[in-house]
């Protein structure tokens, strides 16, 4: 928990808008994780900046949180401020061939969208989950293109609350990344709106590109279960995790109520009780095996925060 005096800066300069305690497994697909010491969704681009000059001045750790679909928190959960964005930044509009979404939008939506205004550059991450600026932060994407590609401006807000625009000079982005060119850590940027520069096509073509990169996705992946995404990356673009788990025998693999998916390897699911600590376990012994059976050290996808035990 925040020492009283960080907590009470925060909650009397801001009435009604905190909670304190907030149980986060409720917001992240693995629905596990222990609770944050205040949680907020600050209603416009106005009241955030406000709440992040309040958290600079006071130095009050904070945390920026999408759909939660490719996160574990810890057991002990998050210590200081974690921030959800609103329903301002979830509007989608288009200048010519550019898209323009707020990055609390979500991320097949966004691709609906610009499929519908017949322009193409999205249609692949159709089947991907979670929200626009969690796609970016972590530049997810498919074997036929990422969130980053064809992204040209970001409009962000700083620790300080200050909000500029900030363009493709001013970042960079490879597999599975995204980083500032300035150095800036990339937790320290909450990102708010996003724009790519996309070309002119059949709407009907790229609506049938992504039916049938869904069917695919519902086909091959645990789509209804609670996990979060694939846990590890590729080592390499013709060596999938996946196949390389499945190899050595792991799928179906279990600690307390987490397992490896049957289906897709590379996905952890939780069957309903599974404690954040199962899932790291898990992790552990996946990694430990992989080593052993195939000399590859797998490098993990998913995001981990937050405390091992509560503060």
């Amino acid at each position: 928990m925040l020492q009283q005096p960080e907590y009470h800066k925060m909650t009397g300069r801001f009435p009604g808008l905190l909670k304190e305690n907030e149980p986060l497994a409720s917001h992240v697909r693995f629905r596990v994780g222990g609770p944050a010491d205040l949680f907020c969704s600050p209603p416009d681009i106005q009241t955030l900046s406000a709440v992040m000059k309040t958290v600079s001045q006071h130095n009050i750790p904070f945390f920026i949180m999408g759909d939660g679909t490719n996160l574990l928190i810890r057991d002990g959960g998050l210590r200081g401020l974690v921030i959800r964005l609103g329903k301002n930044c979830k509007q989608i509009r288009t200048e010519g061939k550019s898209l323009i979404a707020g990055c609390a939008a979500k991320l097949p939506r966004v691709c609906l969208h610009a499929a519908g205004q017949g322009l193409s550059g999205l249609e692949t991450l159709a089947g991907i989950p979670g929200t626009v600026g969690g796609a970016i932060a972590m530049n997810a994407g498919t074997a036929e293109g990422s969130a980053c590609d064809h992204l040209q401006s970001l409009t962000i807000c700083e620790k300080d609350g200050r909000i500029r625009i900030l363009g493709k000079k001013d970042f960079s982005f490879g597999y599975r990344l995204f980083r500032w060119n300035d150095g800036t850590a990339p937790e320290n940027r909450i990102l708010l709106e996003a724009r790519w520069e996309l070309q002119p096509e059949n709407p009907a073509v790229l609506r049938q590109k992504i039916h049938k990169a869904l069917v695919l996705r519902k086909a091959s992946q645990p789509v209804d279960a609670a996990s979060a995404g694939c846990i590890f990356k590729n080592p390499d673009p013709c060596l999938p995790a996946g196949r390389l788990i499945d190899e050595a025998g792991l799928k179906g693999t279990s600690r307390g109520a987490a397992m490896v998916s049957p289906r897709h390897a590379n996905f952890i699911i939780n069957q309903g009780s599974a404690q954040a600590s199962d899932i790291l376990s898990l992790m552990a012994c996946i990694q430990e095996t992989v080593l052993a059976t195939k000399g590859i050290t797998l490098e993990r996808e998913v995001r981990i925060v937050g405390e091992n035990t509560p503060v």
